[in-house]
């Protein structure tokens, strides 16, 4: 006669989990990042983030962070770019190449304004052309960086 046993499920994780910073918001001091992430099986268990500062390269922000909010002191002076990858609840992490995901430059810090003659073109941090054009420089929003040509060349950084 049979003998009956306990029914037992395997359950297998073959899918990597996924993320992205989903937004940035300032206030007073502190940048809120927030994160959205999924992984269909197991669940996400934590979140590394990125932040490139100012065009820079990649620092490790935050690793094990256990919510889907994270919370920093905020920099007036500084464009922040951010970069999250995910571990599910087995281990898996996202793979996924570290680069900036998401931008948050402030309204405007430090506008400048270059006059003369020449062209001018006007790149966002992360090297896309915004706009170009020649003679007096409008006022320039944190994050981006211009290059000049005319009587002489050379490019401003706005940090």
């Amino acid at each position: 006669a049979p003998i009956e046993t306990n029914t037992y499920v395997n359950t297998f994780d073959t899918d990597y989990p996924t993320s992205k910073p989903a937004k940035a918001e300032v206030s007073g001091k502190n940048l809120t990042l927030t994160i959205e992430g999924s992984d269909d099986t197991s669940g996400i268990d934590s979140y590394t983030i990125y932040v490139f500062k100012n065009g820079g390269e990649a620092e490790l922000l935050a690793s094990g962070v256990k919510g889907k909010t994270y919370t920093m002191a905020y920099d007036e002076k500084v464009s922040y770019a951010f970069c999250t990858i995910a571990t599910d609840n087995v281990g898996y992490n996202e793979p996924k190449d570290v680069k900036p995901e998401l931008t948050y430059a402030s309204a405007g810090i430090n506008d400048v304004k270059m006059e003369g003659e020449g062209s001018w073109t006007i790149y966002g941090a992360d090297g896309v052309k915004v706009a170009e054009g020649s003679g007096v420089l409008p006022s320039l929003p944190a994050g981006v960086y211009v290059v000049r040509s005319g009587k002489s060349s050379r490019k401003v950084i706005i940090r």
